[in-house]
């Protein structure tokens, strides 16, 4: 009897094993410093796993040689194009670099961000959160009164070219530092990348003007939140323009 029962649960476990291996097909692949597919793993840099989920979509992690994990996400095409989904990179030495979504093939919502040694580092926040997953993500980035675009105008309704810079044919690209928090005040402001200290200051203030927003929320709670914002100098036919990003 002890037999028949072994045997008969033997049975099930191959069977389940079985199914499994029908709902998912997985592939390996090595790949040369850029990425490009190699016949052998002598001649790679990284490999990659592919599994071909039930629903069409591809979990791929891609490894370093080392077999250390360097990013882990989904895509929504077979080749691989699409990013869809909660995506994770990680430094050579094991440490997370980044994490956040994609939202077919373009980045969304807040993405977290780290030093190769787990210092963290500013969040960056991408527009249309709400296309994610149709709302299953709750978390949601700190908003501008009006959104992104209204940002983008106030940036460049309020941002005076400075003088000196345009006398001097200065031009560049700030990025200014700055947190969101709990109550939706700008905190924090700081140049993280500097163009030129005329650009810089003309930048700090622009964002230190900025009216209340509404703060970050995670699981409906409100929380603080980091941003990394570039506002470009550009001189146009001897005019001085100013707007947001590189």
């Amino acid at each position: 009897m002890w037999l028949i029962q072994r045997i008969l649960f033997l049975v099930v476990v191959i069977f389940f094993a079985s199914a499994e291996s029908f709902a998912q097909s997985s592939e390996r692949e090595y790949l040369s410093s850029t990425y490009e597919p190699v016949s052998h793993d002598s001649m790679a840099q990284y490999y990659r796993t592919i599994v071909s989920e039930g629903n069409g979509d591809k979990t791929v992690r891609m490894y370093y040689i080392s077999g250390k994990l360097k990013m882990q996400g989904t895509y929504a095409d077979k080749d691989l194009s699409v990013e869809d989904g909660q995506f994770s990179y990680y430094y050579r030495n094991g440490q997370i670099e980044s994490e956040g979504y994609f939202c077919k093939g373009q980045k969304c919502g807040i993405w977290k961000r780290w030093e190769w040694n787990g210092q963290a580092k500013a969040d960056r926040v991408y527009p249309d959160p709400q296309s994610i997953y149709n709302n299953k993500v709750t978390d949601k980035p700190a908003q501008f009164p009006g959104g992104y675009l209204e940002l983008v105008t106030f940036i460049q309704e309020n941002t005076l070219y400075p003088k000196e810079a345009l006398k001097k044919d200065i031009s560049g690209t700030v990025k200014v530092s700055f947190r969101i928090d709990e109550g939706g005040l700008v905190r924090d402001v700081a140049v993280s990348e500097s163009a030129h200290y005329f650009l810089d200051q003309a930048a700090l203030e622009c964002v230190w003007d900025k009216p209340l927003w509404t703060p970050a929320e995670r699981n409906e709670q409100s929380i603080g939140s980091n941003f990394i914002l570039p506002v470009t100098f550009a001189i146009v036919n001897g005019e001085g323009r100013v707007r947001v990003g590189n």
